[in-house]
């Protein structure tokens, strides 16, 4: 039983990276975050959203009535606005460019414009995807991102990817460790 729940846990939760990217009508390639994620989301700011409205609903009017109601209201707030911002959050690459969109809007870069690959650690690691007046930042945690650093290392040569290589191999090790009995 522990074994089929640490699985389970490997591949739905931590090993998005590693799970077959999705495609979407043209065959690109999408990155998004994984269901189990965008439903955890979702499901805290409905939550929240209740637990405010009752808070709100009540008859009580204390001083500590009201704190609690700006605390649900605030975390009702935050989660809304993170479920939004992932609803809205996607990577397509197509064979010529990588385009990220994002609540602010999207970025589109070519393969050909990319001089520089690096990675961050910032927001959960992150592919830094540089050109001369663009930079676009690319979630290990999407569904897919294994199978992206493959393309990128197939258009862009290996030893310009080395870290994105590294960060992959490295959140695989990571797992494979989690894991190990």
């Amino acid at each position: 039983m522990n074994h089929v729940f640490a699985r389970f846990i490997n591949k739905y939760v931590l090993g998005y990276a590693f799970q077959p990217a999705r495609r979407n009508r043209r065959g690109e390639m999408v990155l998004v975050k994984g269901k189990l994620i965008n439903w955890g989301v979702y499901i805290g700011f409905l939550m929240a959203l209740s637990a405010f409205t009752l808070f709100y609903l009540n008859d009580e009017d204390s001083e500590e009535w009201i704190y609690n109601l700006i605390y649900m209201g605030a975390v009702a707030l935050f989660l809304g606005a993170c479920s939004f911002i992932l609803a809205c959050s996607r990577t397509v690459v197509n064979e010529l460019s990588v385009t990220r969109y994002t609540w602010l809007g999207k970025k589109t870069m070519d393969f050909a414009d990319i001089h520089m690959v690096s990675f961050t650690r910032f927001f959960g690691g992150c592919f830094v995807l540089k050109s001369g007046k663009k930079t676009v930042w690319v979630p290990l945690e999407n569904v897919g991102s294994a199978e992206f650093v493959e393309l990128l290392c197939e258009k862009l040569g290996k030893e310009r990817c080395t870290p994105a290589v590294e960060a992959i191999s490295k959140r695989r090790r990571e797992l494979a460790q989690l894991f190990q009995h």
